[in-house]
């Protein structure tokens, strides 16, 4: 039978990271993992300029077909 399945009792609880590591807080991470959570996040993160860009380019390709398709749609009318 796996002990780790079993919940210890409140008092005897083991502030443990998921690394094995000893923790400040129970059920967090230790500032090892942590501090590498937070590097994940800040270098996969794309620089919010370029996601301002990305979308005003989106709107712009949007429209444009959007009024491309209008133009067609006017110009079956009046034939």
């Amino acid at each position: 039978m796996r002990t780790d399945l079993l919940a210890p009792p409140a008092g005897g609880r083991r502030r443990q990271c998921p690394c094995g590591a000893v923790t400040d807080h129970s059920y967090h991470l230790c500032r090892k993992c942590r501090a590498r959570v937070v590097w994940r996040r800040k270098t996969t993160r794309t620089s919010r300029r370029v996601a301002r860009r990305l979308t005003a380019r989106q709107a712009h390709n949007g429209a444009r077909t959007f009024a491309q398709a209008l133009r067609h749609v006017k110009k079956g009318a009046k034939n």
